[in-house]
């Protein structure tokens, strides 16, 4: 999946978390000069891992440490900002991937005129053999990028948040790789060439301005995961008569041969939607951003793909016809005025009561509608699982009843129930996924069952009206934001079992006074307790945690017998 969704906030501390990791380098890799390259050796010779230098014209060396550069590693260069121009020796004869993804301001790459295996044109970073695109510069300001004829592929990222309004493609080009265009968001044209054979995954994903696409008779393989998911003004995906592997159906395309409905263009005007009869599969993020209001799935429908509506906010209402025996995630992920899932009786594998959907075997509640008017809810006795998204965004629900037979909840599964106030776990549950109660902020107490050993990423991260946890001895591990911005937390007891804390654990729990870390604990991650200027640690003299307290300037004091 995609997937798709961080905090703004969040984001911002994993970026710098990331500089701060390849700042101090991993296991097995040298550094060049003051840290400005981490690079790994091979065959004494050096591949290019991560840059950490703060150059805007960047000549990279043709050795390091007297190892010649050879090559450059996937994510190489990734968001450095500072860039404007970089220049590649002759010596590097390997890149991997996009290696210059997110660096907004690199307006060229040159490449030394002796170099045997890349070449540029125009700042245009190529590979000569594959005669592939590799890099169109994210801060080239042209509005217009021809490609030069004789190219073959654009390949993965190639032009990833670069901000050309238009492409014009050669008929040279073959394929165009995973991510090519996405976030292309002053994309507003780009014709299709004539000998194109594939597109890859989400390689349109994301450009916003885009507004018709047409496939020629050439194409033959299109990612079935909606390579123009969240392209929200497209119209229309014509493609040619004479093309036997695809076809289109008032500007919604489809696989003739696998049967599946890969793309309902978003601004199309209909409110009503009447898939083709003979479709086999409703395909992952097909309807991602539609305007409808309602969808008709005929009975020849065996499979609805993940996040086959994701974002479809004016849908209602939906049948799902007794075909259907596969259904992938929540494909109804904050379709938010959805009220009701309505499923076949004669279905033999899903079930719908009173609007909720549910899979029979094993007995998991997939999807209660946002729009649903409950305000409270319980789950079906019998069930055992909570899906991933089961209840994301159910803004009117107040309380969830959970059975015992529950024995997992999904990621995300009540992510951003704002009004929710009571949670109670049963004991039965053993495994909870990671932001399944985020930004839950009426959320005022919760208890983690016994049988759960550890707190996964992000578990109650932004439910800022959480006053106290209680994390039951066995659990291992508590994941990166678990808690994070829970500013009204006093309480939590971290037991003795648990050996690791991770990154922004309790960033922002300005309320906590006091917390005891376990002698056990042998690794807490960056930013752990940072803004928790009212917070004491005790910790075992001697210990890691110690450690750990006295190096990043966290207020502690050593436990007494």
């Amino acid at each position: 999946m995609h997937s798709k969704l961080l905090n703004g906030n969040l984001l911002v501390v994993f970026v710098i978390l990331l500089v701060l990791f390849t700042a101090v380098g991993h296991a097995g890799e040298q550094f060049y000069g003051v840290s400005e390259f981490s690079y790994t050796i091979k065959d004494n010779q050096a591949t290019i891992t991560s840059y950490h230098g703060k150059a805007s014209v960047l000549n990279i060396p043709d050795e390091l440490d007297g190892f010649p550069v050879r090559a450059i590693g996937l994510n190489g260069f990734l968001q450095e900002a500072s860039l404007t121009k970089v220049s590649i020796p002759a010596t590097v004869v390997e890149i991997v991937g996009n290696p210059f993804v997110g660096c907004e301001n690199l307006k060229r790459i040159d490449v030394a005129p002796d170099n045997p295996a890349f070449e540029s044109d125009g700042g245009i970073l190529y590979a000569k053999q594959t005669k592939t695109l590799i890099t169109y510069p994210p801060g080239n300001t042209g509005k217009t990028c021809k490609i030069r004829e004789g190219t073959l592929a654009i390949g993965d990222k190639a032009f990833r948040d670069c901000r050309v309004t238009n492409c014009i493609i050669p008929d040279s080009v073959l394929s165009i790789g995973e991510y090519a265009f996405f976030n292309c968001a002053r994309l507003t044209a780009c014709p299709l060439p004539n000998n194109l054979l594939s597109i890859g995954m989400d390689a349109f994903r994301d450009c916003v301005r885009l507004t018709k696409i047409s496939i020629p008779a050439s194409t033959n393989k299109i990612d079935s995961s909606n390579p123009f998911s969240g392209c929200e003004r497209l119209k229309s995906i014509n493609v040619s008569p004479d093309n036997t592997a695809y076809e289109s159906d008032g500007g919604v395309l489809y696989d003739k041969q696998s049967k599946i409905l890969i793309c309902y263009p978003p601004s199309q005007t209909g409110k009503t939607y009447q898939i083709l009869d003979g479709t086999m599969a409703v395909g992952a993020f097909s309807f991602d951003g539609s305007h409808l209001t309602d969808v008709i799935i005929p009975d020849s429908v065996r499979t609805i793909g993940e996040y086959a509506f994701l974002n479809s906010e004016s849908l209602a209402e939906i049948s799902i016809p007794a075909a259907v025996t596969e259904i992938n995630g929540n494909p109804f992920y904050n379709c938010k005025k959805l009220q009701s899932i309505n499923v076949s009786p004669d279905n033999p594998a899903y079930e719908s009561n009173g609007g909720i959907l549910y899979m029979k075997q094993p007995k998991t509640l997939i999807c209660h509608p946002p729009d649903n008017p409950n305000k409270s809810y319980q789950i079906h006795e019998g069930t055992m699982h909570i899906g991933d998204n089961a209840f994301y965004s159910c803004v009117r629900l107040t309380e969830v009843t959970i059975p015992e037979s529950v024995v997992s909840i999904g990621k995300s599964a009540f992510y951003r129930c704002k009004d929710l106030t009571v949670m109670i776990i049963p004991d039965s549950v053993a495994s909870i996924g990671d932001s399944a109660f985020g930004y839950c902020t009426k959320l005022t107490s919760v208890i983690i069952p016994e049988g759960v050993t550890s707190i996964e990423d992000r578990l109650l991260s932004g439910c800022t009206g959480l006053t106290n946890v209680a994390i039951p001895e066995g659990v291992a591990s508590i994941g990166d934001s678990s808690f994070w911005d829970c500013a009204r937390l006093i309480e939590v007891t971290i037991p003795e079992s648990v050996t690791s804390i991770g990154q922004c654990a309790f960033w922002g729990c300005a309320g906590l006074t006091e917390m005891t870390i376990p002698e056990n604990v042998v690794d807490i991650g960056w930013f752990a307790f940072n803004r928790c200027e009212k917070l004491i640690l005790t910790v075992q003299e001697g210990s890691y945690a110690a450690q750990y307290a006295k190096k990043n300037r966290v207020q502690h004091m050593f436990a007494t017998e």
